[in-house]
């Protein structure tokens, strides 16, 4: 679960200063600060995003539901990050038992 952390984090900072060039940038708080106008849109962002791939899962071919997931999970983890759960967090949480080692 660290790995993934990590590498999601790597990916946001990669992507930043893309976002930035383009001019996509809501904020490059982590965590943002949940009680700003940029940092709210930022969040229903990921949120709009991981819901996408949700339904995307949900209506695809059972031959394409991993991809889904994967990009799902992809969301999920960056909007983690972006709220201020740490991999610790997701792991010390008992709903996920052995699968969160």
């Amino acid at each position: 679960m660290q790995v993934v952390f990590e590498k999601q984090l790597e990916l946001i900072r990669t992507l930043s200063p893309k976002e930035h060039r383009l001019g996509n940038t809501l904020t490059d708080d982590l965590p943002v600060d949940v009680n700003t106008h940029a940092g709210q849109r930022r969040i229903r962002e990921c949120i709009s995003r991981l819901n996408e791939e949700l339904h995307e899962f949900h209506t695809a071919p059972p031959h394409h539901q991993c991809e889904e997931f994967i990009d799902g999970l992809h969301f999920l983890v960056d909007l983690c990050i972006r709220v201020g759960i740490t991999h610790d967090q997701v792991r010390a949480s008992e709903w996920l038992g052995e699968w969160g080692s």
